[in-house]
């Protein structure tokens, strides 16, 4: 991939970003808290550990940190001591959780139809 490549693909991913965070901006969630939450509600089988969200979505320790505890004050997550290994801490969406992604996932799917923008401009 060229370096043009790369800029262009960061250049969509900021848009849809921009794009994602007004669908979001009346639930009280921001674009990394609707990404944990879905990562966490999509675990069911396998309750994951923050260090397992921080690396399957990129983010840094400390924003895994912020994002979690910004989730479990609104009750949107849990934390919970693993079964099976009272050291590891897991992650697990609350019922009040899973029904507000479910409210937000269709703005979201609007937010993400309106498609890419036309290359060129800031490229």
């Amino acid at each position: 991939m060229s370096a043009a490549e790369v800029r262009e693909l960061l250049r969509q991913a900021a848009l849809v970003s921009a794009r994602v965070s007004t669908a979001l901006q009346d639930s009280g969630l921001t674009v990394d808290r609707w990404r944990v939450l879905a990562h966490v509600a999509g675990c069911a089988e396998r309750p994951p550990a923050m260090s397992e969200v921080a690396e399957e979505l990129g983010l840094s320790p400390a924003t895994t940190t912020r994002t979690v505890d910004a989730l479990v004050e609104i009750g949107a997550v849990f934390r919970e001591v693993a079964v099976g290994d009272r050291r590891r801490v897991v992650l697990r969406p609350s019922r009040p959780g899973i029904a507000l992604l479910a409210s937000v996932d269709p703005l979201v799917a609007v937010a993400a139809a309106d498609g890419p923008v036309a290359a060129g401009r800031g490229a």
